[in-house]
């Protein structure tokens, strides 16, 4: 296409060639470079056309026959071309080429064969590899703190006081750097990225996470947590007006004043909510749903639209708060024995398995412990270490077992260790992996027991898939997990016949050693709830004993 409009441009302009050609090229080498490639690819089109015409039976019309006595049309850079044209490439001083096509030189020559070698051999295809970008944090210069510039100003006023020199150079200073923090705190109004390190405050850049711990899309929250109501106020506030005096709309929702620029930049770019929040159809057929005094017609849908639209959202921290009732009327009251900054060792809320009885729960809320950080994990190994040197001296081994029966209901995770005689924890691993081979259905999709010694509880199981995990030490490279199916399924489908077997009992740790110590079934099935008044006793009575093997006070 270059080299047909320079031939144009030269014959519009009525001069050589070559002179346009050395205003488009470097040098009239290129130049003869690329009629040489075009000449090439030329040929290697008419040879594609000849081949598929003597396929087809019939003559092609792109390559006739030298024979034929109808004149062929002249192209304008083939071989074929008139050879009054072809004399006008040549640079000035240098000889026609016998042949009538002219040399193209040792590049052109390699040009054309790195052109021939990618037609016979190809070139792979290469599929992109995605890359995350991490945006970089943005640089800027150190702002004083607080005290650092009431030093400063200390030294200004000692200055001027004793008739320095450099007064005056430190007052510009001085008020240089308040003008500096006074903008980097109208920058920490604006957006929550200034934080203070070391006594100096920098800028920083936040990084918006796309996945949850699970692996799903960030479901992100539109509003802040409601305010409690009033205590001599039954209903709640009328909704906010979104209308100004003059009809301007000012909101949408409730929580618009308050939506900081994370929570935007997340609603926007990652399209955060749940999927009947991101579904506008489904959405306003639950807001219609939700309204007792909705009437089917256009009036009431014109008039309440702005209503019907608000979207009703709940950031992560309430979802928490809702899950683990944070914020209850009353505090409950845990019966703690060793408080880890991530963890803590409890008594048990029910009636206890057997004597010492005890619970390892982290304080973030998790739906399980696979979900933990390394930090989290090492403080649980050392609650397990301790409680198994502290029961050990009594010729005692500690079980320690989870169980996560599903995700819906949002249930906090403990790790439960129950204390049992020497002889009957030799047996258990025995009887733990045939009672797991018979659970659930004959028939499930994965494998009935996860053996620990090939591969750690860590790296066996996975976190989003409901299962239960027993092990006899504190690595987690003995012991046995199973994934627990058809739980979710069950609510949806109506009944267990659809997956084929039983469902997987809560209780079926405590089941299989209640089983083997004699215990009573309604200690393992149905255990009773201790009163809140002997929670102090009891964690008094175990931090005794757990005293001399607490990690958390060395």
């Amino acid at each position: 296409m270059k080299l047909r409009r320079l031939n144009e441009q030269a014959e519009e302009q009525g001069v050589p060639v070559e002179s346009i050609a050395l205003e488009r090229y470097a040098s009239m080498e290129e130049y003869e470079q690329a009629l040489e490639e075009k000449r090439f690819l030329d040929d290697r089109d008419s040879r594609r056309r000849s081949r598929t015409a003597s396929k087809s039976g019939t003559p092609s019309r792109a390559t006739p026959s030298r024979a034929t006595p109808e004149p062929m049309r002249r192209m304008v850079f083939n071989d074929d071309s008139r050879p009054g044209s072809r004399q006008g490439f040549r640079r000035p001083g240098e000889s026609p080429a016998p042949g009538g096509a002219g040399s193209s030189g040792a590049a052109g020559a390699s040009r054309v064969d790195a052109l021939k070698r990618q037609e016979s051999y190809g070139t792979p295809a290469k599929t992109p590899i995605p890359s995350v970008f991490t945006p970089q944090g943005i640089t800027s210069a150190t702002v004083m703190s607080t005290e650092e510039l009431n030093r400063l100003q200390a030294k200004v006023l000692r200055a001027k006081l004793m008739d320095e020199p450099g007064a005056e150079e430190l007052e510009k200073q001085y008020e240089k750097e308040v003008l500096k923090s006074q903008a980097a705190l109208e920058g920490r109004k604006i957006n929550d990225a200034v934080e203070e390190e070391g006594g100096k405050v920098v800028v920083q850049t936040a990084v918006l996470p796309t996945l949850d711990g699970q692996g799903r899309l960030y479901d992100v929250g539109l509003g802040k947590e409601e305010a409690p109501p009033h205590p001599n106020r039954r209903k709640r506030n009328k909704d906010p007006k979104s209308r100004d005096k003059e009809g301007n709309i000012i909101r949408y929702n409730a929580d618009d004043d308050d939506m900081t620029l994370d929570e935007m930049v997340r609603q926007e770019k990652f399209g955060g909510g749940a999927s009947d929040q991101k579904n506008l159809d489904a959405e306003m057929a639950a807001q219609i749903a939700r309204d007792g005094r909705f009437q089917a017609d256009l009036e009431y849908m014109d008039e309440n639209s702005e209503r019907l639209a608000r979207k009703r959202m709940r950031t992560d921290a309430m979802k928490r708060a809702f899950a683990i009732n944070a914020d209850p009327p009353r505090l409950p009251e845990t019966a703690i024995v060793a408080l880890g900054k991530r963890t803590y060792l409890s008594c048990t809320v029910y009636e206890e398995l057997t004597p010492g009885h005890c619970l390892i729960v982290p304080i973030q809320h998790a739906l399980s412990t696979l979900e933990l950080d390394d930090d989290d994990w090492d403080e649980i190994r050392n609650f397990m270490k301790c409680l198994m040197r502290m029961f050990a001296e009594k010729n005692q081994g500690v079980v320690f077992f989870e169980t996560v029966l599903s995700f819906r209901q949002q249930r906090h995770t403990v790790i439960e260790c129950v204390p049992v005689p020497a002889d009957v924890f030799a047996d258990l691993p025995a009887y733990f992996r045939e009672s797991l081979m018979q659970v659930e259905s004959e028939w499930s999709q994965h494998k009935k027991v996860i053996d620990f010694s090939q591969r750690p509880f860590r790296r066996a199981m996975v976190p989003n898939l409901p299962y239960f995990m027993v092990q006899w030490d504190y690595k987690g490279e003995k012991g046995y997990g199973h994934v627990i199916e058809g739980v979710d399924m069950a609510t949806e489908e109506g009944d267990d016949g659809d997956r084929g077997g039983g469902k997987f009992p809560p209780y079926f740790a405590a089941e299989v050693i209640g089983n083997l110590i004699g215990a009573e079934p309604r200690r393992w099935m149905r255990p009773a709830r201790v009163d809140r008044a002997l929670n102090k006793d009891r964690a008094r009575e175990l931090g005794t004993r757990f005293q001399p093997y607490n990690w958390t006070v060395q």
